[in-house]
């Protein structure tokens, strides 16, 4: 059904479902002990100023974030399906590759951080 390079772009895109999902998955979770929950409780806490009458907590940037890198891994999912089934050769070799910068960068940040769990789904693909 597909080509190699097609079929490596269809596996991108079941992987970077799977992630998403997991990566849900550990945003929805409950903390796991009370320095955990002293922890989100501090984020909760501290505000940020912020213009326009806004002013987050510290807990609201972090689930924004893990909202929108949430919402990126799906739309990255999608775009390798879509592109793996729709486009042309040429551009599944471009995105493949964009995919490879883009989860490089993902993986030296999390090797940076220290961040297991991202840093070991990021170097698998």
């Amino acid at each position: 059904m597909f080509r190699r390079g097609r079929r490596n772009a269809q596996a991108g895109g079941h992987v970077n479902f799977l992630r998403a999902g997991l990566h849900a998955a550990g945003g929805f979770s409950t903390p796991r002990n009370p320095d955990q929950a002293a922890l989100l409780q501090a984020m909760d806490n501290f505000m940020l100023p912020a213009r326009f009458s806004l002013q987050p907590s510290m807990l609201d940037v972090f689930h924004d974030l893990w909202f929108t890198m949430g919402i990126l891994l799906l739309l990255l999912a999608l775009q390798n399906l879509c592109v793996a089934k729709l486009g042309s050769d040429q551009l599944v070799r471009w995105l493949v590759s964009l995919n490879l910068v883009f989860l490089l960068g993902l993986t030296v940040l999390c090797w940076k951080y220290q961040l297991p769990p991202p840093l070991i789904s990021f170097a698998v693909v």
